[in-house]
């Protein structure tokens, strides 16, 4: 009877195994019908196409920001040459106000002092120093 029991044992082993292999070959087929080498490369085709459309976008956009940054240095370029001829007209007009200011300071010491003020009321007045309103007076006395 052990005998037996084993007999039944290495039936079981190869039915099993058959089992197996019929199972093997039914997912082989499976699998070739389901095409998967084609499902790939139709993935795979699908990848290269966004690929090739992000590195083409990524050229555009860099060209774009390369050309935006040109434009950029040149309306830099122009602010800053712009900026140095005002401040070169600004220069201009502060010496033109700082004569026309000592000019009609000069003229304000003369006509106070031909009115009968002191040289002292017209400094107080004018608010500049005594020894100006003097040089000034003496000048026009030259």
């Amino acid at each position: 009877m052990p005998g037996m029991q084993m007999e039944w044992v290495v039936l079981a082993l190869i039915l099993i195994d058959l089992f197996i292999v019929v199972l093997f070959f039914v997912l082989i087929w499976k699998l070739k019908h389901f095409d998967v080498e084609n499902m790939f490369n139709q993935k795979i085709q699908t990848l290269e196409t966004l690929l090739a459309d992000a590195d083409q976008l990524s050229g555009t956009l860099l060209k774009t920001l390369e050309d935006k940054h040109r434009i950029l240095q040149q309306m830099d370029d122009k602010f800053e040459h712009r900026i140095a001829r005002l401040e070169l007209l600004m220069d201009q007009a502060d010496q033109t106000a700082g004569s026309l200011e000592a000019v009609t300071t000069e003229q304000q010491i003369h006509q106070y002092f031909q009115d009968g003020m002191t040289p002292e009321e017209i400094a107080e007045k004018l608010t500049v120093p005594r020894e100006k309103v003097t040089l000034v007076l003496n000048m026009q006395k030259k």
